[in-house]
């Protein structure tokens, strides 16, 4: 692994891209911690970590956009007719594929704790408002990603162009433990892309590790393929900024976040 990505992989592998719906984010010493796993001299960020800033491209006039986004706040914002069994929305401004055309994300938890939601809504250059289509995962809200209340995002542009996303999903499968889903995600024509890597389950203290066809593998063998395949392929990092409140400035203030 690289050394300027030892950082990385140790606070993802802690709690960074955790988020469960909060759980984890608001109680780290919970034993579902993976903590324990990571060796001490890579818990802290040294000097080392070095991720740059994505040079996105700038659209010319984004007041327009954070316009059409507020004017169509019905099509994304909660709807308690809607979405049943789903509860602590939030809402942020990013563009995830770098086109230059703003999207906002609505992202939500169901009541059960390790469940989330996820739904993308892109502006287009008639001024409207279009869904990205998410149906790969939201057709299972299992294999989704755990989007909600996700800070701090880390990204990579693949051999096509293509701007990709570090994502993890936490599975509680009760009796057969936790599971962590390690995958990559995109947009591409207006549809996720979303590709699994390697999977690691905790079941009360004991770990087992798949690859991304679901085959048991060694530890030695998983964190082979964490690095190659996920951590070390890490090029960028931005932050998001969520809100709750549907208002114009704060979609203006989530995309300010997003870019800077």
């Amino acid at each position: 692994m690289k050394n300027s990505n030892k950082a990385i992989a140790a606070l993802l592998l802690c709690s960074v891209m955790l988020t469960g719906c909060g759980a984890l984010k608001r109680n780290k010493s919970l034993e579902t911690s993976p903590e324990s796993e990571v060796p001490e001299s890579e818990r802290t960020v040294g000097p080392e970590f070095v991720v740059t800033a994505f040079p996105y491209t700038e659209p010319a006039d984004v007041a327009w956009q954070y316009q059409v986004i507020y004017d169509n706040s019905a099509i994304w914002q909660y709807d308690e007719a809607v979405d049943v069994n789903i509860n602590r929305f939030l809402y942020g401004v990013m563009d995830l594929d770098n086109d230059g055309y703003l999207e906002i994300i609505k992202s939500g938890c169901y009541d059960s704790v390790y469940q989330t939601t996820t739904k993308i809504f892109e502006v287009t250059p008639e001024g409207t408002l279009t869904e990205i289509d998410t149906s790969l995962f939201n057709n299972d809200i299992n294999a989704a990603p755990d989007l909600w209340d996700l800070d701090e995002w880390y990204s990579f542009v693949d051999e096509n162009g293509n701007l990709n996303y570090l994502v993890i999903n936490i599975i509680n499968r009760e009796a057969a433990g936790i599971a962590y889903t390690y995958s990559i995600m995109s947009i591409q024509d207006n549809q996720i892309i979303y590709r699994p890597v390697c999977e690691r389950v905790e079941d009360y203290g004991r770990y087992i590790y798949y690859d991304a066809n679901g085959n048991e593998i060694t530890k030695e063998e998983f964190d082979a393929i964490y690095a190659s395949d996920y951590a070390d392929i890490i090029e960028y990092k931005m932050s998001m900024t969520w809100f709750n409140e549907v208002e114009l400035y704060r979609i203006e203030e989530s995309y300010n976040g997003f870019r800077f």
